[in-house]
């Protein structure tokens, strides 16, 4: 593995776009948007961030951050476990019911909440939340969805036994199994020769499909899961791969099988999870090259892309909006931000283990 050599990276901007209720949506330039108000998408994403550094440094403010981003996520939720998703600078909602792709990432969030806070007071309010929406996620329609409540019930199930309890662990599990069969039938209907894909076209978040996959493989060890998993991982990193920089599906018209792909506008979140998924092959697999994507990946927000134009805004934290025909979007958001943090704690983690030794290569959770 090649030495690498990237900017300082820091939460500056993470805290600057929160206030008292929770991680604002937009920002003009550095500044937040106010008026834009919240989400609980980025709130979600947020709480897996702090959550995460938590981890790493056992800074306080971190967890104070978690509690916050945390009780913006209950806030959200409805009296059926469902969420809200939009929600106004003055604390009001702004929609009677949110998407699936929030709930599943409040999954997801909620998930590592249990597994990470180590105040009994945190953990269990999330466990208690997290009780209440669970039983949605065999319920979403979208893909996406299923693949963050997939991302957070591997995560619960990395939290200490006797948080969860036996039945509530292989409750988990089976979920798990079933939602992993979800994605693997998905693929097994869309696939065609040069198209190892589970939909029609690529989209967003594409990596995080396989991802998923991957994680409800070292929870049951179904290798069906394991073949669909690295199966579609390496279709989407040869359909993005330019030889010297990864170019991601453009959103303005994605990718159609048989169709022309769409060049831009080139989104964070979308490289961010692309690095995310092939660290997550290299813990599961200790296979280096999926390490090596992942460091690739991770540089296309330090001028390793189409422009050659650094994404990462070295002197204030943030990350650019996007990247378009013309170069980059300069706002820096609450989601294009969390896309860059969240990459690179989950590449410099795969470089941790590459360099001690740890690399898990099990096959599945006991």
């Amino acid at each position: 593995m090649r030495s690498v050599r990237w900017p300082e990276w820091k939460l500056a901007h993470l805290r600057r776009l929160t206030d008292s209720t929770g991680i604002a949506e937009h920002a003009v330039g550095a500044v937040p948007n106010a008026a834009e108000g919240y989400t609980l998408d980025d709130n979600a994403r947020a709480l897996v961030v702090v959550l995460r550094y938590y981890h790493q440094t056992r800074d306080p403010e971190a967890m104070e951050l978690a509690i916050r981003y945390l009780r913006f996520v209950l806030y959200c939720q409805m009296e059926d476990g469902w969420f809200h998703n939009d929600v106004g600078y003055d604390r009001r909602f702004l929609d009677e019911r949110g998407p699936e792709d929030p709930v599943g990432r409040a999954i997801w969030a909620l998930g590592e909440a249990v597994s990470l806070a180590e105040v009994d007071g945190v953990w269990t309010a999330a466990l208690r939340t997290l009780d209440r929406t669970l039983p949605w996620a065999e319920r979403f329609s979208g893909l996406r969805p299923v693949a963050f409540a997939l991302l957070g019930l591997r995560a619960l199930l990395k939290a200490p036994p006797e948080r969860l309890g036996r039945e509530r662990a292989s409750a988990a599990r089976r979920l798990t199994a079933a939602l992993g069969e979800r994605l693997v039938q998905a693929y097994r209907r869309a696939r065609a020769p040069g198209w190892a894909w589970f939909e029609e076209r690529l989209t967003y978040s594409n990596a995080r499909l396989p991802q998923a996959l991957v994680a409800a493989w070292e929870v049951t060890g179904r290798r069906a899961f394991l073949q669909s998993a690295t199966d579609t991982l390496e279709f989407l990193w040869n359909h993005q791969w330019s030889g010297r920089y990864v170019q991601i599906v453009g959103n303005r018209g994605w990718s159609e099988r048989g169709g022309q792909r769409a060049l831009f506008d080139q989104q964070p979140v979308d490289a961010g999870a692309l690095a995310e998924a092939a660290s997550s092959f290299y813990e599961a697999t200790g296979r280096d090259v999926y390490l090596e994507r992942a460091v690739l990946a991770l540089e296309w927000f330090y001028g390793r892309n189409v422009h050659g134009v650094v994404m990462h805004d070295e002197a204030t934290g943030g990350c650019r909006d996007g990247l378009g025909a013309d170069g980059p979007n300069l706002n820096e958001g609450a989601e294009s931000t969390l896309a860059h943090l969240l990459a690179r704690m989950a590449v410099e983690e795969g470089l941790r283990l590459s360099q001690s030794g740890g690399v898990n290569r099990s096959s599945a959770l006991a």
